[in-house]
C-alpha cells in the first residue's frame, strides 16, 4: 500500500511538471489562447489528463480522484506562480484552497484502496470542511477592506481548526468505509458535533463566492466598466457551484462511479478559468491606474 501511494505521488508529480512545461512551450509559440480565454485551454487540458489516466479507454475508479488531484496541483502551481509575481493575497488563498483539494483527493484515494480511517478523515477535513471557506475568502479579499477580510480569515482558521479536531475524533462506520468506491463518502462519518462546522463553513464559502459575483455584476452595471472582473467572478461562482453539486451528481447518476469526481474536476476547471480572467482584469485595471497617474503628473 505504501509503495503504491509513493508510486502514485511520483507519477502525479512528474505529470504536473510535464504538463506545466508543455503549457509553457505551447504558450511561447501561441498555440494556446491568451490568458483571458483560459477556460478553453483548461478544457483541453482536462481532456488530455483524462486520457492520460484512462485504461483501455475507460477511467478506473481510482483514476477519478487522481485526476482531480492532478488538476488541483497544476492549477495551484499556476495561481501560486501568479502570487509570487504580483503578491496579491487573494491568489495565495486560492492556491491554498487548490492544494487542499489535491490533499483531499489523495486522502480519498488512500482511503478507498486501503480502508484506513485516518486517510478518509484527511479527505473529509480538506475536502468537505476547508475548501469551500478558503475559496470564499479568496473572493472576499477582492472586494472587502483588507482588515475586514483578514479578521474573517482568522475566524475561518479557528472554526476550521475546531472542526478538524472534531472530525478526527468522530466515529466511523467501518462497513461504509470498506464500501467506498467513487462516491462522496456520505455516511462514513457518524453524525456528531463536527457536522455544524461543516455546514456553517460551506454556507459561508458559498455566500462569499456568490456574493462577490453579485457585487461585481452590480458594480459593473453601475460604473459601466470592469466587465471582465465581473465575468471572472461569475465564472468562479459557476465553477464553485459545480463543485458543490458533486454530491448531487453522484445521486443523479448512481450507476456511474465517476460522477462525483468528474463533477469536481469540471468544477475546478471552470473555477480556474475564472481565476485567470480575474487576474487579467486586475492587471488591466492596474495598468489603467498607472496611466491615469502618469497623465496627472504630466499635467
Amino acid at each position: 500500500m505504501i509503495y503504491w501511494l509513493m508510486h502514485c505521488s511520483v507519477v502525479l508529480g512528474n505529470g504536473v511538471t510535464v504538463a506545466r512545461l508543455a503549457l509553457d512551450q505551447l504558450a511561447k509559440v501561441r498555440i494556446l489562447l491568451p490568458q483571458p480565454r483560459a477556460p478553453i485551454q483548461v478544457g483541453a487540458l482536462f481532456y488530455m489528463v483524462a486520457k492520460l489516466v484512462a485504461v483501455n479507454g475507460k477511467v478506473p475508479v481510482v483514476g477519478y480522484p487522481l485526476l482531480v488531484a492532478f488538476l488541483s496541483l497544476l492549477f495551484a502551481l499556476q495561481v501560486a506562480t501568479d502570487y509570487t509575481k504580483r503578491q496579491r493575497l487573494h491568489q495565495s488563498v486560492w492556491a491554498t484552497a487548490l492544494v487542499m483539494s489535491a490533499i483531499a483527493s489523495m486522502g480519498y484515494l488512500a482511503a478507498s484502496q486501503s480502508g484506513t480511517a485516518w486517510a478518509f478523515r484527511l479527505y473529509y477535513v480538506f475536502g468537505a470542511l476547508l475548501v469551500a471557506p478558503y475559496m470564499g475568502m479568496g473572493s472576499l479579499f477582492l472586494v472587502l477592506p483588507f482588515s475586514v477580510a483578514r479578521t474573517l480569515l482568522w475566524c475561518v482558521h479557528i472554526l476550521g481548526a475546531i472542526g478538524t479536531l472534531l472530525i478526527f475524533t468522530a466515529d466511523i462506520d467501518v462497513e461504509a468505509l470498506a464500501a467506498l468506491s467513487g462516491d462522496s463518502g456520505r455516511g462514513v462519518l457518524q453524525p456528531g458535533p463536527w457536522l455544524p462546522f461543516v455546514i456553517v463553513l460551506n454556507l459561508f464559502g458559498t455566500i462569499a463566492v456568490s456574493g462577490t459575483a453579485l457585487y461585481s455584476a452590480v458594480k459593473a452595471i453601475v460604473t459601466r466598466q470592469d466587465w471582465r472582473f465581473c465575468l471572472g467572478n461569475g465564472v468562479i461562482g459557476i465553477g464553485f457551484l459545480v463543485v458543490a453539486m458533486a454530491g448531487s451528481a453522484a445521486r443523479w447518476w448512481p450507476d456511474w462511479d465517476g460522477a462525483f469526481w468528474t463533477a469536481m474536476a469540471v468544477g475546478w476547471c471552470v473555477a480556474f478559468g475564472g481565476f485567470r480572467i480575474v487576474t487579467a482584469a486586475i492587471e488591466v485595471r492596474s495598468g489603467r491606474k498607472v496611466e491615469t497617474s502618469a497623465k496627472g503628473v504630466e499635467g
